[in-house]
Formats: structure tokens, sequence, C-alpha cells
């Protein structure tokens, strides 16, 4: 009975002995595509890295592990569909990003042509408003004589 439990111990420290790797274990990196950037979250055991970006075409970077502990790639997309996959070692850990840009077109129009009519129409309303005031004024005047007539007793 010891003895089997002997073997036991010791196949489970063999066994953790294999399984167990000779490096760090690179973590997710939660890579994130951005119109001016690519990031991804600091790796601090990185050796290096591979990044292969589909930008209207392809294009290919390879990092220092001080490149892939900074977190930050700047790129400037040069199409609306932009895909990025990234690989850390040690590991080799792999994440993908995508990133689409849609834009919206504004078409400026020319002002639109004035209608002829417009500046008689113009011309039209300002006598009318001149013409609305000298009828004010007169209504005043007119309102100021009865006043007094009604208190000459008239």
């Amino acid at each position: 009975m010891a003895e089997e439990h002997l073997q036991r111990r010791l196949a489970a420290i063999l066994a953790a002995m294999l399984i167990k790797p000779d490096h760090p274990v690179t973590p997710a990196f939660n890579l994130r595509v951005q119109p001016e950037q690519i990031n991804w979250d600091p790796v601090q055991t990185a050796t290096r890295a591979d990044i292969d970006i589909e930008d209207n075409g392809p294009v290919h970077f390879q990092l220092t592990g001080a490149q892939v502990r900074n977190g930050r790639l700047a790129w400037k997309h040069r199409g609306s569909d932009v895909r990025v996959r990234m690989t850390v070692y040690p590991g080799p850990v792999r994440e993908s990003a995508h990133l689409t840009i849609t834009t919206m077109t504004v078409h400026e129009t020319a002002p639109a042509a004035q209608d002829p009519e417009v500046p008689r129409l113009t011309e039209e309303l300002r006598q009318e408003r001149l013409q609305t005031e000298k009828l004010r004024n007169m209504v005043k005047i007119l309102e100021n004589r009865l006043e007094i007539d009604t208190a000459r007793g008239k």
C-alpha cells in the first residue's frame, strides 16, 4: 500500500515536471485597433512579437520585447477594413482585432439662385412698412386732437 502511494506521488511529480514550462506563461493582452494606432495591454514577460496587418494589403512588423511592453504601435489606417493579428512570444499567444471605418460624405451645394422677384418683393415690403409707420403716426395725431377737443368741451 505504501509502495503504491509512493508510485502515485512520483508519477504526479514527474507529470508536473513535464507539464511545467521552462519559461513564464504569456497572458492574454487585449489587442485593440483604433484609427490612429494599435494598442494592447503591456506584456512584461514578452521577448518579442509579430504583428500582421491587413489594410489595403498586408504589412508585417516584428517587435522587440521592449516594444511589446510599451503597449502600442502607431498605425494610420489606409482602408476602411483593418484586420490585425498579433503573436507574442514566449508562448506563442495570438490575438486578433478588427476595425471597420464608415465614412459619411457631405456634399456642399451652391446657394440656390436668387429668384428675380425677391428684390422687387423686398422693396414692396419696405414701402409697406413705411406706409404703416405713417399711418400709425396719423392715428396718434388724431388721438391727440380728439383728447384736446374733448378737454375743451367740443
